[in-house]
């Protein structure tokens, strides 16, 4: 996800530098971070696989911990990002049902 980020501004870098002179380096370490991003990608070992949904899922299994911390923050960011998830059933569902462990919890 930050990942993503990280390459967003790196184009918009290498947007900047388009004009520069290719003497200074710009151009060719750019170019490199752009690469060194796109192509150390670690899937973290809590995780079913390398999707989206995949971190969705494990941010769903963080809102059963003991931990009132994580609980929360889990189901903050599972809020605020399952509905940018493609599978729009899986978003849909996930949401309403955050909503109801929310006021769950909340009780």
């Amino acid at each position: 996800m930050w990942t993503l980020e990280i390459l967003s501004h790196l184009m918009s870098a290498l947007d900047l530098a388009q004009n520069d002179d290719p003497a200074l380096g710009t151009h060719e370490q750019t170019r490199a971070a752009i690469l060194h991003t796109s192509s150390n990608r670690r899937i973290p070992v809590d995780f079913e696989g390398g999707t989206f949904e995949d971190m969705l899922l494990w941010l769903l299994e963080q809102c059963g911990s003991p931990k009132t911390l994580v609980r929360h923050i889990s189901m903050e960011l599972l809020e605020s990002l399952a509905p940018h998830s493609k599978v729009d059933s899986f978003a849909a569902s996930l949401t309403l049902g955050l909503r109801s462990l929310s006021s769950i919890v909340e009780a």
